[in-house]
């Protein structure tokens, strides 16, 4: 099973390098970048950044916003507690202090209706809404932090972005992750801009998408990768039931399948996972599913100790089978 790192996009030169040795050195060479957030004003250094990685025969996995994306809010001042029962006044003008990547509100929320901010660490009620201005209230306490997103209403249709696509050819990723696919062959617009051939996956992560698996699987030539961050918000009471469909399903006609999102996060304070964590992991090795992505960026100090105890983990189930 691959353990694939997550590596933030807007880090520095010096710790992009420090957890790039960080990862090979507990010999991962599985790479993934989510373009969502990327810079464009750093192109060139994280186009350098990526070809010298990939020169030495690691392998990237490039995670891009197509065909959509989820709002996202942006804000100048950050991070700002929030507390239960406070107002949060949003515009789509870039240059409000809270800004949310829309043309309308309308087409995205509506008045009275709950959204999860970054996959429910915030959970929020529309108060009021326009064209475009919008007023959440919060119905519990957390820290506001800038492009994190919002989950529960539409998600944004999105075009090809030219940098982005200047940025696949240019660096030539062995993989592409493709956000909010809901229909089969949404990848044949972009492969036509390519000029290479690289293994596309489809993220699952709605429940139209779930709903219109078998169609994802049998028209497309697409591997999966399982977003349960997403899939969560929409399945909180069945989570792991629509984990092992989706699973059985992938294997059936034989595509690769990763799963993604929060795992080990308990050992960002701690060198062992907690109970759950440790089933998760299980349940990960025992479905043999392809692959799992760890968020190096934030688990920086305890990496060493989550890719240990997968691969013991990993170890002890094949000598029980």
């Amino acid at each position: 099973m691959k353990i694939i790192a997550t590596i933030s996009t807007k880090c520095s030169e010096k710790d992009f390098d420090n957890l790039i040795e960080t990862c090979l050195s507990n010999y991962v060479n599985n790479f993934r970048f989510n373009l969502a957030k990327f810079n464009e004003e750093e192109y060139d250094l994280f186009t350098k950044k990526c070809k010298l990685l990939h020169s030495e025969n690691n392998i990237l996995s490039f995670d891009i916003p197509f065909p959509g994306m989820k709002p996202r809010i942006f804000i100048y001042e950050y991070p700002r507690h929030i507390t239960k029962g406070e107002f949060i006044y949003c515009s789509n003008s870039t240059k409000s202090n809270c800004y949310i990547n829309v043309d309308n509100f309308y087409n995205y929320f509506k008045l009275g209706n709950n959204y999860y901010y970054q996959d429910g660490i915030g959970f929020l009620t529309v108060e009021y809404i326009s064209a475009s201005k919008i007023v959440f209230r919060s119905e519990n306490e957390f820290v506001l932090c800038s492009g994190k997103s919002l989950t529960g209403g539409e998600t944004l249709k999105t075009h090809i972005n030219k940098r982005i696509i200047d940025l696949l050819n240019n660096v030539k990723p062995e993989e592409i992750w493709l956000s909010f696919v809901e229909e089969p062959m949404c990848e044949s617009l972009l492969l036509s801009y390519l000029e290479y051939s690289p293994r596309i996956f489809y993220k699952i992560e709605t429940l139209k998408s779930y709903e219109n698996i078998y169609n994802l699987l049998t028209l497309s030539d697409a591997d999966i990768v399982i977003a349960r961050g997403d899939l969560g918000t929409s399945f909180c009471y069945n989570l792991i039931d629509i984990q092992y469909n989706l699973l059985k399903m992938s294997k059936k006609f034989n595509k690769m399948v990763y799963l993604a999102t929060d795992f080990l996060k308990s050992m960002n304070i701690s060198t062992l996972p907690s109970r759950a964590d440790m089933i998760d992991i299980q349940f990960a090795v025992q479905t043999q599913c392809d692959g799992i992505m760890l968020n190096v960026s934030n688990l920086f100090n305890n990496f060493s100790h989550q890719v240990e105890y997968i691969r013991r983990c990993e170890e002890q189930i094949k000598r029980s089978c």
